[in-house]
């Protein structure tokens, strides 16, 4: 249909001085109604894509958007790593390859502070150490404080029959961050993959290896494909199991839900104001 005989007939019928001046006047306060619930819905949408994506952000910054690995959660070595990273070359959007280390450990920052912490060690990492907010917080330290990091790695059985830990490596906090997620803000050491061996005296561990991505590239979809190459890789060569490539997103998996069915619910009763503007509007022109 031609759209300026649209919008003429549109302003005709909406001025038209046929009309009751209370007739124009409900007109024109439908026509309002209508477009303040058509903005309200524009505004929401914009304001939730937004939130979800400063969210994925957040959960960017310290994750890998892909991470791989062994069957059963098992340790991974440096072949695994050459393996990964050779075929990650084969995915569209893989910018590079990371090793990973977290493991548990405690925590002991100011005098009479203790916390259980995770401790993530990354090969990408200049060597610098990081930790959250409220970690920070519960040990009572800031930037250039010193916290003592221990790890039942090293522990053995003492004479008298006690567990000594002789296994505990004073380290510089360099920042202290906002991770985005309580969880990580809570118990999140981060720090270079060397430093972490040496915490838990295990010059090749590997937990994971995490896959960096370009930009605009999908996480999902990447993690798809490079799962299939892995697949083919082991299966070719006549092993039972295979390393698994995962998004980092499937780790929040129920708070990407709960953000997308709390997007859709509003986006519901916006779109019924809308339609309610609507239905004032017809009922106005009938009349």
């Amino acid at each position: 249909m031609n759209l300026w005989l649209l919008r003429e007939l549109s302003v005709r019928q909406a001025v038209s001085r046929s009309h009751s001046g209370f007739v124009r006047m409900v007109g024109f306060l439908s026509v309002a109604g209508i477009a303040i619930g058509v903005a309200a819905l524009v505004i929401l949408r914009s304001f939730m894509s937004g939130f979800t994506g400063a969210i994925r952000s957040s959960l960017e910054a310290v994750n890998p958007p892909i991470h791989v690995y062994a069957p059963g959660g098992g340790p991974l070595g440096p072949p695994d790593l050459g393996l990964v990273e050779e075929l990650s070359g084969l995915v569209s959007g893989a910018s590079g390859v990371v090793a990973v280390l977290e493991r548990p450990a405690v925590a002991s920052g100011a005098p009479g502070t203790v916390a259980g912490v995770m401790v993530r060690g990354t090969s990408g990492d200049a060597g610098s150490t990081v930790i959250g907010v409220r970690l920070a917080e519960a040990l009572g330290v800031s930037p250039g404080d010193t916290i003592r990091l221990a790890s039942a790695a090293g522990a053995r059985a003492g004479a008298m029959g006690r567990i000594l830990v002789d296994t505990i490596m004073p380290v510089m906090v360099e920042e202290v961050r906002d991770f985005g997620i309580d969880d990580y803000n809570r118990s999140l050491v981060s720090t270079s993959i060397s430093r972490a061996r040496a915490l838990f005296r295990d010059e090749t561990a590997i937990s994971s290896i995490g896959v960096m991505l370009e930009r605009d590239a999908d996480p999902t979809v990447a993690a798809a494909e490079l799962d299939s190459l892995l697949r083919s890789s082991f299966v070719d060569g006549g092993w039972p199991e295979y390393m698994m490539a995962v998004p980092f997103m499937s780790f929040h998996t129920n708070l990407f839900q709960t953000l997308g069915l709390e997007t859709a619910a509003m986006t519901v009763v916006l779109a019924l104001i809308t339609v309610v503007a609507l239905l004032n509007l017809s009922s106005a022109l009938t009349m």
